[in-house]
């Protein structure tokens, strides 16, 4: 019995990990101002609703829900996402990652954050 409470603490805690806890390395980048935009790859992992809603020219739009679906599409180059919270910026980060792809940062954009860098929803907060 206790084994069993022992294995849904720790399959709770990693899902919590995952979830929240932010990524070593991964911050907060103003992507609009990124110089050489040829040799990034910027993604937006927003729901195709909300990108198309505040879209911003030059992303390529995958989903969180598809990017485990085509993740091959993207070229090997540093990619920089584009999110609505920063759950997806973690969720996104640690599946790219984990397949060998270089995460620069991340950008939240969304109609509560005028500003992809500044306040809590930024840093996780």
């Amino acid at each position: 019995m206790t084994s069993v409470v022992v294995i849904m603490a720790m399959g709770i805690a990693y899902f919590l990990y995952k979830r929240y806890i932010p990524v070593i390395g991964l911050k907060c980048t103003d992507i609009q101002n990124i110089k050489d935009k040829n040799e990034v790859v910027i993604l937006d992992v927003r729901d195709f609703p909300v990108a198309n809603k505040t879209s911003i020219d030059g992303t390529m739009n995958i989903p969180l829900a598809y990017l485990k679906r085509y993740y091959h599409d993207l070229d090997k180059k540093i990619i920089y996402l584009v999110c609505a919270e920063r759950q997806e910026a973690n969720l996104s980060a640690r599946f790219l990652k984990s397949k060998g792809y270089r995460v620069g940062g991340f950008m939240i954009k969304n109609e509560a954050t005028p500003h992809p860098c500044r306040g809590k929803e930024a840093y996780g907060l």
